[in-house]
């Protein structure tokens, strides 16, 4: 009786502003709550703070050079990552909503040729392939990627009665990336040094960086998979490898000298290039490794790249 008079009392303050809602709820989310903060909002998992070493070693089998030099980062605050991917249904509420027009053209892998082509009619409502809703959205560039951001931060706003200029959501850094995709771990993918199908949905081993799909295992699907289809790793996180890659916030350098060890996004860089992490459902098993990395120009869309969010936690 009491819990409810209590949570009553609660609701009755929110309503009249005299407890603020944001620092309400994120007092309410220690690390591993789940939370949405709108009805619109990707579920968000709390990723604890921490150090990590980022990068891989030299004696790293399928290393590439870009992945060094290893480096002590140190994450000073909790932050929240979306649990999966953003899926079709989830990008197409935003597209109805906005009117958001992605362009055309985008570069779709052809099972028969082996190969990766860009098609002027290919984008995210038709990738080439077929997907259900809980796919992840993919034929996404940087910008779609941000725009999306852009529409979540001014749901959240409102639902939260924040400043006009607050802007919690936002693609993850690098740093933050690796961190949440070793969850603790120092193996070369979450799960360990193997490379296996029972945990991600990537491509065949072949000579180039898009191998066409494999099916084998627990990976069951040719093309992308309905998020969580597979096992999470242990910060609670799906498809951290394979599925679809991710936009991230960082541009990229091909190297980690200089970059910033507080697990912020590197901002000046010599190219307006721009880092994706995670393998895809087309990928070498190389890329399923938590250190891999590959950068891409902020126009390019393709089949298997999309969208994970990150969230700011005061």
């Amino acid at each position: 009786m009491f819990s409810r008079l209590l949570f009553g009392f609660v609701v009755l303050l929110l309503a009249a502003g005299a407890i603020d809602p944001a620092a309400a709820a994120s007092k309410a989310r220690p690390v591993g709550a789940k939370f949405r903060d709108c009805a619109e909002c990707p579920e968000m998992i709390v990723i604890p703070p921490g150090s990590f070493t980022m990068g891989s070693a030299a004696s790293e089998d399928l290393r590439e050079d870009i992945e060094g030099p290893q480096h002590k980062v140190t994450i000073g605050r909790s932050f929240a990552l979306g649990v999966t991917h953003i899926t079709r249904a989830e990008y197409a509420r935003f597209v109805r909503e906005t009117g958001h027009y992605g362009g055309p053209a985008c570069n779709v892998f052809d099972v028969k040729q082996q190969k990766g082509t860009t098609t002027a009619s290919r984008n995210w409502r038709d990738p080439g392939f077929p997907q259900t809703d809980r796919d992840p959205v993919v034929c996404v560039d940087y910008d779609d990627a941000h725009a999306y951001v852009a529409w979540i931060n001014e749901k959240v706003r409102r639902a939260l009665r924040l400043p006009v200029d607050a802007t919690p959501y936002r693609l993850p850094s690098e740093a933050e990336w690796e961190y949440a995709t070793r969850a603790g771990t120092t193996t070369r993918s979450w799960w360990g040094d193997t490379i296996s199908h029972e945990y991600a949905n990537f491509g065949a081993d072949c000579a180039g960086p898009a191998c066409g799909p494999l099916v084998e295992g627990k990976d069951v699907w040719i093309y992308t998979a309905p998020v969580a289809s597979l096992a999470p790793n242990p910060f609670g996180l799906y498809d951290m490898a394979g599925n679809a890659w991710q936009w991230i916030e960082d541009c990229y350098e091909a190297s980690y000298e200089g970059a910033p060890t507080d697990g912020t996004a590197r901002t000046s860089c010599g190219r307006p290039i721009f880092v994706s992490r995670g393998s895809a459902w087309v990928s070498h098993p190389r890329y399923l490794r938590s250190a891999a990395r590959d950068r891409l120009n902020p126009d390019y869309r393709s089949g298997y790249l999309g969208i994970r969010l990150a969230r700011t936690l005061d």
